[in-house]
Formats: C-alpha cells, structure tokens, sequence
C-alpha cells in the first residue's frame, strides 16, 4: 500500500513486545517511547522523515552522550534490530532525524 501526501499521520505510543526487549545487545539502551507505525506494510512515498527529540536528563540518567544516540527499528524477519540512517543530528535542539 503507497501512501500519497498530504496525509495525516498518527503515530500511537506501543507497548514493547518483551521478545523484542530480549534482543537488545548489552550496550543498547533505549531512552525513547516504543512506536508503530500503521499500517503495517505501508510504503511511504516520498519517504517520511520522523524527528525524536531528547533532553540532558535523559542521556545523564542513562550515562551516554549525544553522539551514541541511534534510531533502530525491530526487523521481524531476520529477528534482531536494526539500525536506520540518521539523516540529521541537531544538537542546538536536541533532536535527531
């Protein structure tokens, strides 16, 4: 299914499957909200550009910089994450993209 803008896109907070939590190597640790992106399948085009904001307090309370931050998504077919393409790194406003 192609999904065509302009388009209202709701993205709703999930529960983490605890499967997926498993699958965490040692040194990852997620600092963010779990989120789905429906429908499942869905082929954006053009391609959507998603942004994460973040605050000091969350990067302190979990001893890690700004630079070891990184956006994965879980991969149900080969069974393990997966890291996206950080396309811009905004350290003014503490968001990535």
């Amino acid at each position: 299914m192609d999904l065509i803008w302009p388009l209202s896109l709701s993205i709703p907070l999930a529960e983490m499957n605890p499967t997926f939590m498993k699958k965490l190597v040692i040194d990852d640790k997620l600092i963010a909200k779990n989120m789905s992106l429906n429908p499942e399948g869905a082929i954006f085009r053009p391609d959507i550009q998603i942004r994460f904001n973040y605050a000091d307090q969350q990067l302190t309370a979990m001893g890690i910089s700004e630079s070891d931050l990184s956006v994965k998504y879980y991969n149900t077919l080969k069974n393990n994450w997966e890291a996206l393409p950080i396309f811009e790194r905004e350290y003014n406003w503490q968001t990535i993209s």
